[in-house]
């Protein structure tokens, strides 16, 4: 069974298998996290340069490419951890 970790961030211990399958997402949250990666990614290539500011420009595209990376990330977690069939009596734990 899960538990906390101490440390300074919301942090728990799981299982291969508690793993696996939190990884593991619907195809409607499939889909949702895509639409959220497609609706950053326009608006990353439709921001413009202020010359006049340019560090909100930088600040901005960063965040994006910082939002894209992570929906990437989760829906490539998905991928990368196999399904593990439960086992009832690690449910017990």
């Amino acid at each position: 069974m899960a538990h906390s970790l101490p440390n300074k961030f919301s942090q728990y211990a799981l299982s291969l298998e508690e793993q696996s399958l939190a990884a593991q997402f619907t195809t409607l949250q499939r889909y949702f996290i895509q639409n959220e990666i497609a609706i950053a990614a326009q608006e990353k290539i439709a921001l413009k340069f202020d010359p006049q500011n340019p560090l909100s420009f930088a600040q901005q595209e960063a965040e994006l490419a910082g939002k894209i990376g992570i929906l990437e990330y989760l829906l490539t977690a998905a991928e990368m951890y196999p399904l593990i069939p439960t086992n009832p009596e690690n449910e017990r734990e």
